[in-house]
């Protein structure tokens, strides 16, 4: 489960509360691996120590900087596998985890509830929080925030909650009384109160602002005496008829937030979707603390945003990970990142879901793999899960993912090899009468003993049409004489 799954809720459907008995599991911390669990990343967090992510197959930590990972899942920690969001500080770490069932052919999220990770140097001393808001059908938390340790979830249908005693217990944060209404009576049709995004705003003295994106814009809660209750709450929307519409929010679907603190002055940005009022898909921002917001980046499907020496902007998106050093003015985008240790290990596609900057150093993950630059974008590390040849389940080579879909992710699947000799490799896809689809690689020299992951399939032929669902094959032809064959499962 990833952030894509917001698109999937869109075309499906736009008191559990935790006991004093919650079990506290301990796990040391064992050597790491060398390659991260899944390719879908859709949380990278910092703790001032160790770089979190947060993937469709658990949550892994690395504390040398990406060498190794440690992986955590229902095996080992959390009470579900795939993460739906995480935050990080230092020796504290939140994971929220979701599932799915399928009913009547559609897709049915499910909230599987939170974990609190309290870490030190050799073990991660986990437990289990299911808040009722955040543990159900469609309940399901896409974003976190911590202030102290004060742990704020956006919940689908659960609204903004929030628990002050470490997890003990949750209460909800309503935007008004129409969102409460809505809430207690199990109703879940208040768009303002279907949260996706949280975040809190310590810039100015003596206020604590928290602001959350829901399907029907941003709410901002201002604390000023204390955190029982906000002194005050704006609410800022697409169609907002006291406001002129070329001053509102491009989009009301609010799934990404961040605070720019730039020589002295507070810019907020949105990632924001088209709803039931309208808009667009834009990169938005605001020099006024939400009352106006300028349309910055048209036609982006933002996710995630991370802010670098004050002044630089980076945004995952949809479309790439993009940089801006002027405000947003001009974007630079990164689509295609070899790793400069690995030639043969690279990512090449669009769909990005979250950036983290650590000093000089900036994270990205997205539907393909984890990627890290220290210079800029002038070199990159790519990270990637894959099973390496020799592994049992492996064979003498294999495609992944299996199945994979042209409209899903970066809508390729990769044929993953290791030849046994210097030669020359030709890949073939065929379809399931053996008829030619495409010629994907031709004459290409190979190394001996070299794990290859960079030669992949769109899906298409070689006319450039995308080819229909079924079950295709490739072949691989060495120059030594090698001949391997494999299955490949195209869903679109």
């Amino acid at each position: 489960m990833n952030r894509k799954f917001i698109s999937i809720l869109l075309v499906s459907f736009l008191f559990l509360s935790i006991s004093p008995g919650w079990g506290y599991m301990n796990y040391t911390l064992e050597n790491g691996v060398p390659r991260i669990p899944s390719n879908s990343i859709i949380e990278v967090k910092y703790d001032g120590e160790n770089v979190w992510i947060g993937t469709g197959e658990g949550l892994a930590k690395s504390s040398d900087d990406g060498e190794t990972w440690v992986k955590y899942d229902s095996s080992n920690g959390l009470n579900a596998t795939s993460v739906s969001a995480a935050v990080a500080a230092p020796g504290l770490v939140w994971v929220t985890t979701s599932g799915y069932e399928i009913a009547d052919g559609d897709l049915i999220p499910i909230g599987e509830g939170l974990n609190k990770g309290i870490i030190s140097p050799d073990t991660v001393v986990w437990s289990s929080h299911n808040p009722e808001q955040a543990t159900w059908y469609g309940k399901i938390t896409y974003d976190l925030a911590l202030l102290d340790t004060v742990i704020y979830a956006a919940c689908f249908y659960g609204g903004l909650i929030r628990s002050t005693d470490g997890g003990a217990t949750f209460e909800n944060i309503f935007p008004d009384s129409a969102a409460e209404y809505d809430y207690v009576n199990d109703i879940y049709q208040d768009e303002n109160n279907r949260f996706f995004s949280v975040m809190i705003d310590t810039l100015s003295p003596d206020t604590v602002i928290v602001y959350g994106g829901t399907a029907e814009g941003i709410n901002k809660f201002i604390y000023h005496t204390s955190m029982a209750e906000p002194d005050t709450v704006y609410h800022y929307y697409r169609g907002d008829t006291l406001t002129q519409i070329d001053v509102q929010l491009p989009g009301n679907f609010v799934v990404a937030l961040g605070v720019q603190n730039f020589k002295g002055q507070k810019i907020l940005w949105a990632g924001c979707r088209p709803a039931l009022a309208g808009g667009a898909y834009a990169i938005a921002k605001s020099a006024d603390g939400g009352a106006s917001w300028m349309n910055i980046f048209p036609d982006q499907e933002c996710w995630n945003f991370s802010f670098q020496q004050d002044s630089i902007i980076w945004a995952a998106t949809g479309d790439g990970l993009h940089r801006s050093f002027d405000l947003g003015a001009n974007w630079e985008t990164f689509t295609y990142m070899r790793d400069t240790e690995n030639p043969n290990v690279f990512l090449e596609g669009n769909s990005f879901y979250s950036v983290e900057v650590v000093g000089d150093t900036v994270w990205a993950g997205g539907s393909d793999g984890l990627v890290k630059t220290t210079d800029g974008g002038v070199t990159w590390r790519v990270y990637r899960a894959y099973i390496p040849i020799g592994d049992p389940r492996a064979g003498e080579s294999y495609a992944y993912p299996v199945p994979f879909s042209t409209k899903r992710g970066d809508g390729i699947v990769r044929v993953h090899y290791k030849p046994e000799s210097n030669t020359n490799v030709t890949i073939k896809i065929y379809d399931f009468a053996l008829d030619l689809v495409k010629t994907v690689v031709s004459g290409k020299p190979v190394s001996v003993g070299v794990e290859y992951d960079d030669d992949f399939w769109d899906g298409k032929n070689g006319e450039g049409d995308v080819v229909a669902n079924g079950v295709y094959f490739y072949n691989i032809d060495m120059d030594d004489g090698t001949q391997l064959w494999g299955k490949i499962v195209l869903l679109k």
